[in-house]
C-alpha cells in the first residue's frame, strides 16, 4: 500500500510538471468530439504484467515488465529495440521516467510517437552521455528531424541518473522536453497518427539495460 501511494503521488507530480510548462491549450471547435485538454488518455506504472505492451526475448534484445518497471535490454552493438502499447492517437503529450541500469553511457533511450510499423515512426531520445534529439524512421532509413546529428543536451542527467522525458506530438509540431526544459521543437508532417512506445538502443558497445517508469499519455 505504501509503495502504491508513493507511486500515485509521483504520477501527480508529473502531471503538475506538465501543467506548469504549458500543458493546457485553448478551446477549439472540435472540443466536443475529443477529450478535454489535460485528460489522461493512458497511464502505466508497470505494476501489471503487460497492460498491452509487447514483451519478448528477441535475437540480441529483451523486453520485460517486472517489479514496477519496464526494462529494455539490448545486447548487440548498433541495435535499437522498442515496444509499443497497442494504442492509436493523433495529437498527444507523452511523459516517462527513464534511466540506465547497466551498460555504457553511449546509448539512447526514449519515447516513440505515431508509430505505424517497425519502419515508420518518430523517436525522441536521449543518451546516458547527454546526447539526444528527434528522429524518424522511414522506409529509407533513419533521419534526424530538424538537423543532421544528435546534439548534446546539458539538461539531461548523465550516467545512471534518471531523466523525465516529455514529448509533444501536436499537428506537425514535434517537441522534446528533458527534466522540464524544452530542448527541441521541429516541424514535420510525415506521420499524423499512430501508436506510442518506448525505445532503447546501443552504438559501438552493446549490453545496455534501460528501465522505464511512470508512463503517461495526455490530451494536449
Amino acid at each position: 500500500m505504501i509503495k502504491q501511494l508513493n507511486r500515485r503521488w509521483f504520477l501527480l507530480g508529473i502531471l503538475g510538471l506538465f501543467l506548469l510548462v504549458g500543458g493546457c491549450s485553448s478551446t477549439n471547435p472540435m472540443a466536443e468530439t475529443q477529450p478535454a485538454p489535460g485528460t489522461v488518455l493512458f497511464s502505466d506504472e508497470f505494476d501489471l504484467q503487460t497492460n498491452g505492451w509487447k514483451t519478448a526475448s528477441l535475437d540480441g534484445s529483451r523486453v520485460e515488465i517486472s517489479e514496477g518497471k519496464l526494462s529494455l535490454e539490448v545486447e548487440k552493438a548498433y541495435l535499437d529495440q522498442w515496444t509499443v502499447a497497442g494504442k492509436s492517437y493523433k495529437d498527444v503529450i507523452i511523459l516517462v521516467v527513464g534511466q540506465k541500469e547497466l551498460g555504457p553511457d553511449d546509448n539512447q533511450y526514449g519515447i516513440l510517437c505515431r508509430y505505424q510499423d517497425d519502419s515508420h515512426f518518430y523517436a525522441f531520445t536521449i543518451g546516458s552521455d547527454g546526447y539526444g534529439g528527434i528522429w524518424k524512421k522511414t522506409q529509407n532509413g533513419v533521419e534526424v528531424v530538424g538537423g543532421e546529428v544528435l546534439e548534446f543536451i546539458p539538461e539531461a542527467q548523465q550516467g545512471d541518473l534518471p531523466n523525465t522525458i516529455r514529448v509533444d506530438c501536436v499537428g506537425d509540431q514535434l517537441s522534446l522536453w528533458v527534466n522540464g526544459k524544452l530542448i527541441r521543437q521541429v516541424t514535420d508532417d510525415t506521420y499524423i497518427s499512430g501508436d506510442v512506445g518506448l525505445l532503447a538502443g546501443t552504438f559501438a558497445d552493446g549490453d545496455v539495460k534501460i528501465l522505464f517508469d511512470h508512463f503517461i499519455v495526455i490530451q494536449p
